[in-house]
Parts: structure tokens; sequence; C-alpha cells
């Protein structure tokens, strides 16, 4: 999945830096969904299904 994220990123021009925040940041919530069941998102918690 993480993958997808950043084949997707780079074919639409972003920049190598903010690519491996973006990444970065993606797979940090998503480990807190699988982990938790839940993300923050703007100070709310969201339970996201897949």
């Amino acid at each position: 999945m993480i993958l997808i994220l950043k084949e997707t990123l780079e074919k639409n021009g972003v920049s190598i830096s903010k690519l491996k925040n973006i990444c970065g940041e993606f797979t940090f919530d998503l480990a807190m969904l699988q982990n938790q069941g839940e993300i923050h998102v703007d100070g709310e918690k969201l339970r996201p299904v897949i």
C-alpha cells in the first residue's frame, strides 16, 4: 500500500523531501489504525473501516 502511495506521489511530481514526509506520516497513521483501531485527525478520533 505504501509503495502505491509513493509511486502515485512520484507520478504527480511531488518532491522527494515532501514524498518522504507524506509516506512517513501515512505509515505511522496506518500502523496506529491497525494497532488501536483509530486515528486522530484535526483533534477528532476516527475509526475508519477498510
